[in-house]
């Protein structure tokens, strides 16, 4: 007896992408954003080269979703998940981890500045003004970023790391990048 499986295999494949991805925006979740984590640090690691997690959080989008609806939104974290995309490599991971919040991997990096000037250039990219059906709306976004290893040498730290610089950057008036603090060896 022979039978076709080739629609449950196609379902099989969606419902694994879909478990691993955004809805929404099509970029990687936060599972699937750890697992590429792991798998950088575990190169940079083996390369004694640095590596770089940067935390992203939208500034003002409470307001537009408020003024503009929800649709208007879904609209925004579109087109800034496609412009976070357009700042990065491809061999770079950009994921949305829910709400206006996103997490950024940067593999092989040759030194800090190059996560710096990655973050800056998300800042200008997400400034510029977006079209939302017939209304432009602007926005800015706070940018942490950790660094592997001198802020940390696994995925809890760098990312509490990252999300702390983030914070920073809020504190800090918004729209800016902040690098995070070294980790104290004070026992």
């Amino acid at each position: 007896m022979v039978q076709d499986i080739s629609a449950r295999k196609h379902l099989e494949v969606r419902l694994a992408h879909d478990a691993r991805h955004d809805a929404l925006t099509g970029l990687p979740n936060r599972l699937l954003f750890h697992d590429r984590l792991q798998q950088v640090l575990a190169s940079a690691q083996r390369q004694g080269q640095p590596c770089c997690v940067l935390y992203v959080d939208l500034d003002g989008f409470k307001g537009i979703n408020d003024a503009h609806g929800h649709a208007a939104g879904d609209q925004l974290l579109w087109q800034a998940a496609r412009r976070m995309q357009d700042c990065v490599r491809g061999e770079d991971t950009v994921a949305r981890f829910g709400g206006d919040e996103f997490g950024i991997v940067l593999a092989h990096i040759a030194q800090s500045r190059d996560g710096q000037l990655v973050g800056e250039k998300i800042l200008q990219a997400l400034a510029q003004p977006f079209t939302l059906d017939a209304a432009q709306v602007c926005i800015s976004a706070s940018v942490g970023a950790a660094l592997y290893p001198a802020h940390g040498d696994d995925q809890a730290q760098l990312l509490a790391q990252a999300d702390g610089a983030m914070y920073c950057a809020k504190h800090g008036g918004k729209n800016r990048f902040c690098w995070a603090q070294p980790p104290s060896n004070a026992d």
